[in-house]
This record gives C-alpha cells, sequence and structure tokens, in this order.
C-alpha cells in the first residue's frame, strides 16, 4: 500500500516541477551516488552504507536565481551494523530503497561554465525487504518488511557545463527523518506502526552526467 502511494506521488511532483521551468534552463542529470544513514529508535541505533544511482532534475528561469529541484534514487545497503551487532546482509533475498527528495532552489552562477544550486526541502524514504524463513508448521515462507519515512533535506550542486547541451553534476545531500512506519508480514503475524523516538540522518554524495534543456517549452 506504502509503495503504490509513492508510486502515484511521484509522477505528480515531477509533473509539479517541470511546468515551474516552462520556459527555463531545465536540466536532467542521471549517475551513481553512495552514502550513509544513522539511526536512532528508542535508545536503539544502527548505520548503514549504501550505494545506488540517482536522477537530479533542476529547473531555473533563465534570468532569475530561484527555481525548483526533484532528485529521485534507488539505492541498496552494502553493509549495515547496530550498537550490539553487524547484520548480515546475506539473510535477506531483496533489499531495495528509494528516495525522493523535492523543494526550491537558489542558482549563483560562479563562471560562464560553473554554477552552484543550493536546495532544501522534504524527504521521502520507502524501503522494502524480504527474507525465507523456515517455520515447524508452515514450512519455507518469506518474511516481507516495509518502512516509509518523512523528513527534511537539503542539498548542494555544482554544475560544470563542459559541452553543451551536456554537463557534469557533482553534489551532496543531507537528510533527517522524523516520522517512520513500519510494516511486517508472514504467515503468522502481521504488524505495523508508527515508531516513537524515531531519527534517521542521511549524508550521500553523487556524480552525475546531465542534459540542458534550455528554454524547454519555447516553440
Amino acid at each position: 500500500m506504502l509503495f503504490a502511494a509513492k508510486q502515484r506521488l511521484f509522477p505528480i511532483l515531477v509533473l509539479f516541477v517541470a511546468p515551474v521551468g516552462a520556459n527555463a534552463d531545465f536540466r536532467a542529470a542521471l549517475g551513481p551516488e553512495f552514502g550513509f544513514f544513522l539511526e536512532n529508535t528508542d535508545g536503539a541505533s544502527s548505520q548503514a552504507l549504501f550505494t545506488g544511482g540517482t536522477i537530479s532534475i533542476i529547473s531555473v528561469e533563465d534570468d532569475a536565481f530561484f527555481g525548483f529541484f526533484c532528485g529521485f534514487s534507488f539505492i541498496v545497503p552494502v553493509k549495515l551494523t547496530t550498537n550490539t551487532e553487524k547484520i548480515d546482509l546475506g539473510f535477506y533475498d531483496f533489499v531495495l530503497q528509494s528516495e525522493l527528495i523535492i523543494g526550491p532552489c537558489f542558482k549563483f552562477g560562479i563562471t560562464d561554465e560553473l554554477r552552484l544550486n543550493l536546495g532544501a526541502g522534504l524527504h521521502a524514504l520507502y524501503l522494502t525487504a524480504s527474507a525465507k524463513q523456515n517455520h515447524e508448521f508452515y514450512g519455507e515462507y518469506k518474511e516481507q518488511h516495509q518502512l516509509f519515512n518523512l523528513g527534511a533535506a537539503a542539498a548542494v550542486e555544482l554544475n560544470f557545463d563542459f559541452s553543451s547541451p551536456l554537463y557534469l553534476a557533482f553534489g551532496t545531500a543531507f537528510t533527517y527523518d522524523f516520522c517512520n512506519y513500519s510494516y511486517a508480514s508472514a504467515p503468522s503475524y502481521n504488524s505495523g506502526g508508527w515508531t516513537q523516538g524515531y531519527g534517521l540522518l542521511g549524508v550521500k554524495a553523487y556524480i552525475c552526467v546531465g542534459w540542458r534543456f534550455e528554454d524547454f517549452g519555447d516553440d
């Protein structure tokens, strides 16, 4: 249910961002990213390293310094530890996390080829994971885990226009989630609810190759 809601939400947000830069410099970039999360829930803590891919979209009017940005990522954890143990990720058959960052941004020209974009806004995160288990009554079955987070984000991105319409994007994003809903299901149980005392701090860096759509929407 949470995943279906996010699938509907993301296209709506992208459609909202794109028309804002309808006669402007509209940029879209794709590339790898890496980073880490620090999670706290009522005294328990965990840390995760992750890698994946990201899409960065920025729309700013040519003669303005204010616009909108949107970032969407698919990431996979590569290392997970808690304050008491190291988690074996091989236990899971499937782990995938997606993130959405959207909000206003400010453009600062440095040279004709370099510009700096600063943004802040909403952060949403969705994770799904599954693992095979064995039970004396149910036999082999699949255990499903899902979580959905909401929080805030800030991003810094440097664009280098090395060959029109291509450009390089070097970025860093900082996120902090304070709302978490977790859900787990198996043949013998279904449970879910909001987590008390939740906090998730994230830092990631990315390098992308992008395409500039100048005067987007002009005849």
